[in-house]
């Protein structure tokens, strides 16, 4: 999915639907609100709130998580308490 439908303040079921798995999982770590999970996350991996807003919108993590050189998704995952998988968040990655 693109970023089509990202907004900071996502609240309805149908627009939960159409957000992309970063987006969904940021959502969801946010309880609900993705301004929240975005500080949580950008706490937790020591990113900017930007850096990881910029994660949402585009629906893929950084290039450098697909190197090995970060463990981004590892740590999204473990914040959403497992619900979305390292590998399925590091499978978002866009194809150039």
């Amino acid at each position: 999915m693109n970023n089509q439908n990202v907004n900071e303040n996502t609240s309805s079921g149908s627009e939960f639907d159409q957000l992309n798995l970063i987006a969904k999982a940021v959502y969801d770590i946010g309880g609900g609100e993705i301004p929240v999970g975005i500080k949580v996350v950008s706490a937790e991996v020591g990113k900017s709130y930007q850096a990881v807003l910029k994660w949402v919108k585009a629906g893929h993590l950084p290039r450098t998580e697909g190197s090995g050189e970060t463990r981004y998704a590892a740590k999204i995952s473990e914040l959403s308490g497992g619900k979305y998988k390292e590998l399925d968040l590091k499978m978002t990655r866009a194809v150039a």
